[in-house]
């Protein structure tokens, strides 16, 4: 199966005044289920279904001192799927504050406190059944922090490691409605119902460790960095999934203009089911992404890449690999936010 994937992306950084840093992030991205729904959603169709994901990230960095600054950061994020008889998919939106504090210990060592505050939605989403017509939803608030530290060990190696927890309370929503009565026995009592609709709700509550490490190393003419981070994160299903993800970097410059790259992340993902009635057991499965680039610097601000990105998903239950490979070509622009430049 093929599908076209493009999607549109700025950052801007820029000085409101002396002692601030300010940012804003957007992104549009239009994707596919070929390579995105194993890691998100866990749906599992050969069908090509588009989705388009809309995110924006505002933050401020407020320097107090030589030595302590705080930081306040926004995101919302809107995702939305091509609406196909048939399929599951359900639209959603995620929004989060985050807040921390840092502190300079000394000129090697940085501490620094991170909180956060997020919600997630999905749904409502009907779906025709054979004599019935199924509404599901969910919803989640996620609440957390982490203390970490970063030590400048040389002018060429830099080490990042950060330990916390979050705290997740889900709710998933499913409503039957039948086209006609259905009748219902209650072996206990003998009772005989007629039942037009039935409605049930699963809710959980999880803490989960949550964890980032790592390690930046740079060269005469190249770069390699090593990350591990573990993350929990509500699903469409109501369940929270917990993921660990190693991430193995290098990018070498082969020349002023010319730059090549890869990248290799293994990531494992399980979800917790201790509350929830629902199969989310579907969710759990292992991938690994491969991808290799090469990027020519048109002129100082102004560069052209190609790309190629190998995925593999291994799932548990049913026991099921799923490959696909895709081909990118980008367009960056790294110059003055001109936007911006009357702040």
């Amino acid at each position: 199966m093929d599908a076209d994937e493009y999607n549109i992306r700025t950052k801007s950084r820029w000085n409101p005044t002396v002692n601030a840093i300010a940012s804003l992030g957007f992104d549009y991205v239009r994707d596919s289920t070929l390579a995105t729904e194993e890691i998100d959603l866990g749906e599992r169709r050969n069908d090509i279904i588009s989705r388009d994901t809309f995110n924006v990230q505002p933050s401020v960095q407020y320097f107090l001192s030589d030595q302590i600054s705080v930081n306040l950061g926004l995101m919302f994020s809107d995702v939305s799927f091509e609406d196909r008889p048939g399929t599951s998919f359900s639209d959603y939106d995620y929004k989060q504050i985050n807040a921390g504090v840092s502190y300079v210990l000394s000129e090697a060592l940085v501490l620094y406190i991170n909180t956060h505050v997020s919600e997630f939605v999905a749904g409502p989403k009907d779906t025709l059944l054979q004599n019935a017509v199924l509404t599901s939803g969910s919803a989640a608030q996620t609440y957390g922090g982490q203390l970490g530290a970063q030590y400048h060990f040389s002018p060429t190696l830099d080490v990042d490691f950060a330990i916390g927890s979050d705290l997740t309370k889900s709710k998933a929503n499913t409503r039957l409605v039948f086209d006609k009565p259905q009748v219902v026995f209650d072996p206990i009592s003998g009772a005989i119902t007629f039942v037009q609709e039935q409605a049930t709700v699963d809710k959980s509550s999880d803490v989960g460790l949550v964890a980032n490490a790592s390690i930046k190393k740079a060269f005469a003419d190249s770069r390699a960095k090593i990350d591990y981070r573990r993350a929990v994160s509500p699903s469409s299903r109501g369940a929270q999934t917990v993921s660990d993800d190693i991430v193995l970097s290098l990018d070498k410059d082969i020349s002023r203009r010319w730059i090549v790259g890869w990248r290799g992340i293994y990531n494992m993902q399980t979800t917790q089911t201790d509350a929830l009635s629902n199969n989310v057991s579907t969710l759990n499965r292992d991938q690994l992404l491969l991808n290799t680039w090469v990027r020519y610097r048109i002129t100082e601000e102004l560069a052209v890449s190609a790309s190629y990105r190998f995925i593999w998903n291994e799932y548990s239950n049913p026991q099921r690999s799923v490959y696909n490979n895709g081909l990118y070509v980008t367009f960056s622009y790294m110059g003055r936010p001109y936007l911006y430049s009357g702040f």
